[in-house]
């Protein structure tokens, strides 16, 4: 697979939100297209932090504290960011060289495909150079957890792979495991690699290509031995190895002599299983777990593993309702402690029992929701939650919640109101509705019955009253798939006119043509509706579709209407205008004719905005913009980042118009701004914010 290749442009480099803290290295594309690229609009800080640590890189004492997003890798107190920026890349972890502390490398996966980067810290000065790109390797489309070692090691969710010439080529390295299924691994300073399965623990010698298990480690049970499938593995600076199992016996077994014998506790982390281990400079254990294989629990021990204390609580009391099962992602350092969360960097200075957020300069890369309100007010839902920022602002206000964080799924405006809803999937009673009555200054409660509609897809017309698509799960094909509710009023079924299919359906979206009607489609009968927007009898609206796929998503402005299908196995992705009572098809740009639609929009002047992902999702191709409704197209760029497509969770798409800018949502990559002459009317940082250019 060839990888665009990048250069460092040093004329770009300016100071982030840590001020002297950090340098942003920006990295663009060699081979970029002659197209109008859009500019990254600058977002609230708060992100995913997947991993995070601290690291000696030379006998003197040099320290380097690093941590990484899934597009990013910082460098805290010494030089720069690093921003993967290859199609669909995202950042699995980073490892430092055990044989050569000077050198990290950093694991990336894309469409199939594991990349490692090296980067070096100079032993003496502590300069950073730019990383780049030594080797990839098949994965055949499975997922990467994890790399480390001085023969580089990663680990799969069904296989073990290695490099012995630092990352340039890969072999799969599972001989001896008899089937096992590794969850973990970790490496000693002899080289010895540990590895956590399904049948026990194995251990490979540094000169060997085999795995060999380890029999010492089990439990008995009523006489007869039993080897724990083992979750996480982990082998501290003075070779003393952790090592925790799935279920019974939870808790940890502690070995002292390479695994020759073991101690076994679970004194405070009782029911608790480890998902991964950390360690200070100050001889203390960490470990990340939870009930039931989570990860919403931190704990501490200060006598080798004996016992164990809870110390998460100043972390966790801030996530609103309750952290999620998977929060914590890695926690570890040396003088500082850092925990790596879903909520960000925070970091400890006196090992765990006190704790202060770390996230200034990290951009969230996930946004979910942006409103640009009548006065020029931008609001802002994501990773924290909601945000405000004044037109001719740089700074961002944080409005809700008051206190904590609570991810916001979607945000939307209608009637002189703005609502966001906040949706668990998984547990119907810990979604909300808010809504805001002074452009996004204060936040009240608006969620009579909601709590009792299993309904994913969510959309707010222009006169405040919010639509809600009912979930397929609830197998039953005379329920109503589609419910409202009115601005004071509370939430019923709104099914008028629409015949039930008799058999398990489903809707697919919600939309407004800005005009005086509402559209509706369902999945199973291919059926697109319409009614007026105040209320009434929906009518079948498919003159002219002629689908043999349903509707996905729709968009409209002033009485015009656009409506896209998905890509099939067996079709490709259609756009249709809705013009004098009829539907007909609409030409697509003929690169994309093959690809899918992942998001339409129209701005103020009529101008229908489109992206684009090919091969089924796996990366973006693309934002178009048509003003004469197909017969041309301009290519805006951004064919290297997946726009937010129709959610599995919410009727939210990932992009919306205000204006003559319309703002691309997208995944890992934050905010894009485009207008139709490829300027832009989005706020412009101030210099001390991070300031990254278009992919």
């Amino acid at each position: 697979m060839k990888h665009v290749l990048h250069v460092l442009i040093n004329s770009l480099m300016r100071k982030c939100l840590f001020g002297s803290l950090f340098l942003c290295l920006f990295f663009v594309d060699a081979n970029a297209q002659d197209v109008l690229e859009p500019i990254r609009f600058e977002v609230p800080v708060g992100s995913n932090v997947i991993h995070a640590g601290s690291y000696k890189t030379s006998g003197a004492g040099h320290k380097i504290e690093l941590f990484a997003t899934q597009a990013a890798v910082y460098v805290y107190g010494k030089a720069a960011v690093w921003e993967a920026n290859l199609r669909d890349e995202f950042i699995v972890n980073f490892c430092q060289k055990t044989d050569d502390p000077t050198t990290f490398f950093i694991l990336t996966s894309w469409n199939g495909i594991g990349v490692t980067y090296k980067f070096t810290v100079d032993a003496e000065t502590g300069e950073i150079t730019q990383p780049e790109e030594v080797g990839s390797f098949n994965t055949e489309m499975y997922s990467l957890k994890k790399i480390a070692g001085d023969a580089l090691y990663v680990l799969g969710n069904n296989q073990m792979y290695v490099s012995r010439d630092t990352g340039v080529t890969w072999d799969i390295d599972t001989l001896g495991f008899n089937d096992a299924y590794a969850w973990d691994f970790s490496i000693d300073s002899a080289q010895y690699v540990y590895a956590a399965t399904d049948k026990g623990l194995f251990k490979q010698h540094p000169d060997s290509s085999a795995w060999h298990f380890v029999d010492s480690l089990y439990y008995d049970y009523f006489g007869t031995p039993y080897y724990p499938n083992l979750r996480s593995v982990f082998v501290d600076r003075n070779n003393r190895i952790l090592a925790s199992p799935w279920y019974s016996p939870h808790g940890v077994f502690t070995s002292t002599n390479g695994g020759t014998t073991w101690s076994y506790s679970d004194q405070g982390i009782e029911g608790i299983s480890v998902g991964n281990f950390g360690e200070d400079a100050f001889g203390n254990l960490y470990a990340v777990g939870g009930i039931g294989g989570g990860s919403n629990k931190l704990f501490r021990s200060s006598d080798g593993g004996v016992t164990w204390v809870q110390i998460d609580t100043a972390i966790t009391n801030l996530i609103k309702p309750t952290a999620p099962d998977q929060f914590f992602n890695s926690i570890g350092g040396d003088t500082l402690l850092f925990a790596a969360t879903a909520s960000g960097l925070f970091v400890s200075t006196d090992q765990g029992d006190t704790w202060e957020e770390a996230n200034q300069g990290i951009a969230d890369e996930n946004p979910l929701g942006i409103v640009k309100l009548p006065s020029g007010r931008f609001a802002y839902a994501g990773t924290h939650g909601i945000f405000t920022r004044e037109p001719a602002d740089t700074v961002w206000t944080k409005r809700f919640p008051v206190d904590g964080y609570q991810q916001l799924n979607a945000l939307s405006t209608g009637g002189g109101n703005l609502f966001a809803l906040a949706e668990d999937y998984f547990n119907l009673q810990t979604r909300i509705v808010i809504r805001s009555t002074d452009e996004g200054l204060t936040w009240q409660p608006d969620t009579s019955g909601i709590d009792n509609i299993a309904g994913r897809y969510w959309f707010v017309n222009e006169n405040g009253t919010q639509h809600l698509g009912d979930e397929w799960y609830s197998y039953d094909p005379t329920a109503p798939m589609f419910y409202s509710k009115p601005l004071g009023g509370s939430w019923s079924p709104d099914t008028a006119g629409i015949t039930p299919s008799g058999i398990i359906d489903f809707p697919r979206t919600i939309f407004s043509d800005r005009s005086g009607y509402l559209y509706a489609s369902t999945y199973e009968n291919n059926m697109l509706w319409r009614r007026p927007i105040g209320g009434g009898t929906w009518m079948v609206d498919t003159i002219g579709l002629s689908l043999t796929d349903p509707i996905s998503m729709g968009a409209g402005w002033n009485g015009t209407a656009y409506a896209a299908t998905s890509l099939s196995a067996y079709n490709p992705s259609t756009l249709h205008r809705r013009s004098g009572g009829s539907w007909s098809k609409m030409n697509l740009p003929a690169e994309r004719n093959a690809d899918n639609i992942d998001a339409i929009s129209v701005d103020s002047s009529g101008t229908l905005w489109v992206a684009f992902s090919s091969f089924y999702f796996f990366f973006g191709s693309g934002v178009y913009s048509t003003t004469d409704n197909g017969e041309t197209w301009t290519n805006h760029g951004l064919d290297s980042v997946n726009v937010n497509f129709n959610s599995l969770f919410l009727g939210t798409y990932g992009l919306t118009s205000y204006g003559d800018t319309t703002y691309a949502l997208t995944v890992r990559r934050g905010i894009f701004a485009f207008t139709q002459d490829g300027g832009t009317t989005a706020v412009e940082p101030d210099a001390t914010s991070p300031r990254r250019f278009a992919l």
